[in-house]
C-alpha cells in the first residue's frame, strides 16, 4: 500500500514523498535503489566466505587474497545493509561501495596476489563480484539521487 506523506528535508522545509507499507512500518525511496542495494550487500557476503568456499590461500607473494577478499567483503556487507535500511539518508555509502568495487578489479594487480597457485581463481573472483558491485552500487546511487531530484520538482498535491 503505497501513501503520499510529508517528511522533514535536510534543509529544514517539508518534502513529500511517496512511502511504502512494509512489515508494519514505512520506508522511503525508490525500490530500485533498495534492490540494488540489496544485491551489493549479497555480492559483499559472497566476497567474504569465498575463499572459504573457493579455497584460494596461495594466491602469490604479496598481500594475501583470502583477507583482502574477507576485509571488503564484510566493509560492503556492513555498508550495503545499512545503505537498504535507511535509503534516503546514506546514498554516499553506495558510492562508497562502488569504489570497493572498484578496489575488487585493482586488487590483485596492486597487491601483488596474483603470481601464486589459486591467483586465477581469486583473480577471476575479485573481477566479477568488483564489476557486479560498481554496476549496483552506482544503480542505487543513481536511482536515490534521480528519486530526490523528482521528488524536488513534483507538484504538491492536497491529501
Amino acid at each position: 500500500m503505497n501513501h503520499r506523506t510529508d517528511v522533514p528535508s535536510r534543509r529544514g522545509s517539508r518534502q513529500r514523498v511517496e512511502t511504502h507499507a512494509v512489515h508494519g512500518g514505512t520506508t522511503h525511496g525508490p525500490v530500485a535503489a533498495r534492490t540494488a542495494s540489496a544485491v551489493t550487500m549479497l555480492a559483499g557476503f559472497w566476497m567474504a566466505v569465498s575463499p572459504l568456499t573457493l579455497n584460494y590461500t596461495a594466491t602469490g607473494g604479496g598481500f594475501n587474497g583470502h583477507w583482502n577478499a574477507v576485509l571488503v567483503g564484510v566493509t560492503l556487507v556492513s555498508s550495503a545493509l545499512v545503505r537498504t535500511v535507511a535509503l534516503d539518508a546514506t546514498p554516499l555509502l553506495s558510492l562508497l561501495c562502488a569504489t570497493l568495487g572498484a578496489w575488487l578489479v585493482a586488487a590483485p594487480f596492486v597487491l601483488g596476489y596474483n603470481k601464486g597457485e589459486d591467483a586465477p581463481i581469486a583473480v577471476g573472483n575479485h573481477m566479477a563480484v568488483g564489476f557486479t558491485v560498481m554496476i549496483t552500487a552506482g544503480l542505487s546511487a543513481a536511482a536515490t539521487y534521480q528519486y530526490r531530484r523528482s521528488a524536488r520538482h513534483r507538484p504538491e498535491r492536497a491529501s
